[in-house]
């Protein structure tokens, strides 16, 4: 039998087992619009064949407006197919079927979606850093009065202009981070030697000023002799967040502390301190947790405005298999503890 909308129908009793072969929407589909078809045609085949069967490859669809049209159609058709007898075990499979297939339509949408979107991101805050690393080194440089000593008011405004490009060449890397380490993305990590010494050093070199700047004790303690396995990549990165971070919450004539050691196993043990304003540890905690988005109480004085870079920091010393903790206090600063793996070389 068929109804109006070309929709076909073959009796053959109402078994539960009953496999919905006989229900065919072509006519149906033909009459849809040009950009709906591929994704109908791609519906119908799913619900025609066996459920497990992928019917070619998954159609891109370029708006949900199209999967919905394309859906709503055959949806009415399974509806007809009801109203004219086909028997109900037939009908729910139809639906169930329906249901699976514009469920994994949307999840490829979406994907791609937020594929695109990091790709702009990441893009975006590239083409950034660079004019703003620039903007860095030259007030770096006209602070150290390379170009000629400046009065009391530019040496004030110099050093504005360098927290401000700092913390936006954070930021921007924050971004970049967030754009790389999407939840489906493995961090790699490599195992070779390195100094910590030299990670010191170069974390020194870019906060160094700013803290000078800040009229903030800024220092390091090596405790720790000799080359370490592990990747230094991280560990640059995960310092200069939580140094920079700490020298810009901190106040004229407090101190930021980064000492280097060995735990009670041997391993690199990196704590960060600092006698700043401290913060709201449960806040901190949900941020090195992974809370996205999470607004810090006093976030714009502790340079934390968005709770990225720490939950960056987390997932980065996660994946090298390590641990990172954090004691605060308001008024009482803060202090963060890096445990890594990264044994002697």
């Amino acid at each position: 039998m068929t109804n109006p909308r070309g929709v076909r129908l073959t009796a053959n009793g109402d078994s539960d087992d009953a496999v919905p072969g006989e229900w065919d929407a072509t006519r149906a589909v033909r009459g849809l619009p040009p950009e709906v078809q591929p994704v109908a045609r791609y519906l119908h085949a799913r619900l025609l064949g066996d459920v497990d069967d992928e019917p070619g490859p998954l159609p891109v669809v370029e708006s949900l407006e199209v999967a919905v049209a394309a859906v709503r159609a055959l949806r009415e058709t399974i509806v007809e197919a009801a109203e004219a007898g086909a028997p109900a075990s037939r009908v729910r499979v139809l639906h169930g079927r329906l249901d699976l297939a514009f469920t994994s339509l949307v999840a490829d949408l979406l994907a791609r979606r937020s594929e695109d979107a990091r790709g702009l991101l990441r893009d975006v805050s590239h083409d950034l850093r660079s004019p703003l690393n620039s903007v860095l080194f030259l007030a770096d440089a006209l602070a150290s009065g390379h170009s000629g000593p400046l009065n009391d008011v530019q040496r004030r405004q110099v050093g504005v202009l360098y927290t401000a490009a700092v913390s936006l060449v954070g930021l921007l890397n924050d971004l970049i981070d967030v754009s790389r380490l999407g939840e489906a993305t493995a961090i790699e990590v490599a195992s070779e030697p390195f100094s910590v010494e030299g990670v010191l050093r170069q974390v020194d070199q870019l906060v160094g000023p700013l803290a000078m700047h800040g009229q903030v004790g800024l220092a390091f303690r090596l405790e720790t002799l000799g080359p370490r396995i592990g990747d230094r990549r991280i560990l640059t990165r995960v310092l200069i967040n939580l140094v920079s971070n700490a020298v810009q919450a901190a106040r004229p004539g407090d101190r930021v502390d980064v000492r280097a050691f060995e735990n009670a196993d041997g391993l690199l043990r990196i704590t960060v301190s600092d006698t700043g304003p401290g913060a709201d540890v449960q806040q901190l905690r949900a941020s090195l947790a992974g809370g996205r988005g999470l607004p810090l109480s006093g976030s714009r004085d502790r340079g934390w405005t968005h709770g990225l870079g720490l939950a960056i920091c987390s997932r980065l010393v996660r994946a090298a298999s390590g641990e990172i903790t954090v004691e605060s206090a308001p008024g009482q600063g803060c202090r963060f503890t890096i445990d890594l793996p990264y044994p002697r070389s």
